[in-house]
């Protein structure tokens, strides 16, 4: 884990005054468009929709550490693109170029897929509830 100490009232140059204390978690892996989006589940963990991986990356801020949840994506292209909770329990990913649906269920660390939103590629990008 790297960190960096903070910058307290330093002027950015457009009379503005910066602050930055920036860590990182190590361990979500090499490469570009991964995950893309991230929603807070209703279990306190940070959940990361599977952009051109198969895996949804958790992110546990209290222990700052990170876990997946294996296979529910499809991998490669821009799949689901966006993440948010519903019905207080269960996460929706956005289905960019995937034909599907990405449901989570954080409790059980399961997901679902719900076919039918056709073929083709940046059909959806984000969710909300």
């Amino acid at each position: 884990m790297r960190s960096y100490p903070p910058l307290r009232g330093t002027p950015n140059g457009k009379g503005q005054s910066e602050y930055r204390n920036l860590s990182f978690i190590e361990g979500a892996g090499e490469g570009q468009l991964k995950y893309n989006g991230i929603c807070a589940g209703p279990d306190g963990r940070l959940y990361c929709a599977p952009c051109s991986v198969s895996t949804v990356l958790v992110v546990d801020p209290g222990t700052r550490t990170l876990s997946f949840i294996e296979g529910a994506g499809v991998g490669g292209g821009e799949n689901f693109v966006g993440f948010c909770v519903a019905d207080e329990v269960r996460l929706y990913c956005a289905p960019c170029t995937a034909s599907m649906v990405l449901i989570i269920d954080p409790e059980t660390r399961t997901w679902i897929f719900i076919e039918g939103v056709g073929e083709g590629g940046r059909k959806y990008s984000g969710s909300c509830a």
